[in-house]
């Protein structure tokens, strides 16, 4: 007998031809998989194989359909699967066939609404913004499949909104229902190594901030959304929210009014190779909302990264990058965070972030003063807004208050720090400065 545990197995799949495993298998993969309850996944689709649930514990709706402690649910070639967690449920998973997910179509609002509305049953917005005073920057890629839907879901709940699409040259836009359009020359991307998936990913930051500087250009409404061409909207509550967190400091106020944004890749830390360290002005970029001008300010003055601070900044300039983080990340800053310590930068003399392991000179107390000042962190519960790439991650970090990763944001986190900065002047932030400087 050989006995495994399953703590040491990635992600809870143990049988297959990956690694780590307890047995090796080509013709397809099982795990034992926990979803909180809260979360959601829509349309998984696996062309040559056959899919099995088996509830070990808990409550799921899958295609419509309860299944509870005991049940095993079975789809076949090609079925289309999407669930619902209804409580916190542990069940296997089996794929029996060839692993790799499958395109399809036919997805509309209406069904991805149906996954999602048994846990996040969203309210109409009923306040006073009317969204005849609100343009929409839609920027990015076209993507095939969701893109449509983004337009389409932007005319649902924004029906008389301004929709620019700021995209690339020789994208196809047939048929996409927008009512002013930019071709942008690519700027192109830059691979670049991140330790914590051991892989090179894409750096898209110059083809972000191209695309929505070109919009927000064009932009001359009171306020404006700038959207990825990705992302779904499933409602317009998270317009309520714009009132609210109204009490500020004056020390690192850059906007007249706070900014919504995504809590989801805003960070208060990382993990490398000692452990979780903090990351000043790390602030998510998949939307933000807010005065045209503000939204202005935090964009239309920022440069364009070099190639060396998007591919390997930190192997050439920082001689204890290794030493104390491992090879984690080579760019001069994380994408997101780059958007924010510029604004900080361009705004604040006293602010100077030299790169993403600068956590001295004070940044960390400054970048939470600045984050809380300027920006409201709302999570999809409350937002709506959904990142099908990442729909998991995003209905996770709702389910569990304490779900981290990678020392993520959460709506609970973000408000407890609020309070806290209110009620206390010397509020440092989460971290103390002194173990983390370097």
């Amino acid at each position: 007998m050989k006995a495994y545990n399953l703590e040491n197995m990635s992600g809870g799949w143990f049988i297959g031809g990956f690694e780590p495993r307890a047995y090796e298998w080509n013709g397809g993969e099982v795990a034992v998989k926990h979803y909180k309850k809260g979360v959601a996944e829509s349309f998984v689709c696996y062309e040559n194989a056959v899919t099995f649930y088996a509830l070990i514990k808990g409550k799921l709706i899958i295609n419509g359909e309860t299944i509870e402690t005991g049940q095993i649910a079975i789809f076949e070639k090609g079925d289309v699967i999407s669930l619902s967690v209804i409580e916190d449920t542990d069940f296997v998973l089996g794929i029996i066939g060839d692993c790799h997910r499958s395109r399809f179509n036919n997805i509309s609002i209406e069904n991805i609404k149906k996954v999602h509305d048994p846990l996040y049953p969203h309210k109409k917005y009923a306040g006073e913004i009317s969204s005849e005073d609100i343009c929409v920057v839609v920027q990015g890629a076209i993507n095939e499949q969701i893109t449509p839907l983004c337009l389409q879901s932007i005319r649902k709940y924004l029906p008389e909104s301004r929709i620019i699409l700021s995209t690339w040259e020789g994208e196809c836009v047939e048929g996409l229902d927008y009512d002013e359009l930019i071709f942008n020359k690519d700027p192109g991307g830059f691979h670049f190594w991140l330790d914590s998936i051991n892989q090179y990913v894409m750096n898209n930051n110059n083809r972000q901030l191209v695309s929505t500087q070109s919009g927000l250009a064009k932009v001359d409404s009171e306020y404006v959304l700038k959207l990825r061409t990705d992302m779904i909207m499933m409602t317009d509550e998270w317009l309520t929210y714009f009132d609210d967190f109204a009490e500020r400091k004056d020390e690192y106020r850059l906007f007249d009014k706070k900014v919504i944004v995504s809590d989801i890749y805003s960070r208060h830390s990382i993990k490398g190779k000692a452990g979780y360290f903090p990351t000043p002005f790390f602030v998510s970029d998949w939307f933000f909302f807010g005065l045209t001008d503000d939204i202005k300010k935090y964009f239309m003055h920022t440069r364009l990264m070099t190639e060396e601070e998007m591919t390997k900044y930190s192997d050439l300039k920082n001689e204890n990058y290794k030493e104390i983080y491992g090879n984690f990340s080579n760019p001069r800053y994380f994408p997101e965070q780059y958007f924010c310590v510029q604004a900080a930068m361009n705004y604040f003399n006293d602010i100077n972030m030299n790169d993403w392991t600068d956590v001295g000179n004070g940044n960390i107390k400054k970048s939470e003063k600045f984050i809380l000042n300027n920006f409201i962190m709302l999570d999809f519960s409350r937002h709506g807004i959904l990142l099908p790439k990442y729909e998991k991650i995003i209905t996770s970090n709702c389910a569990e208050e304490d779900y981290d990763i990678q020392g993520l944001y959460s709506f609970e986190k973000y408000s407890k720090a609020y309070e806290r900065l209110l009620k206390d002047d010397s509020f440092s932030g989460i971290w103390k400065e002194e173990d983390y400087s370097c």
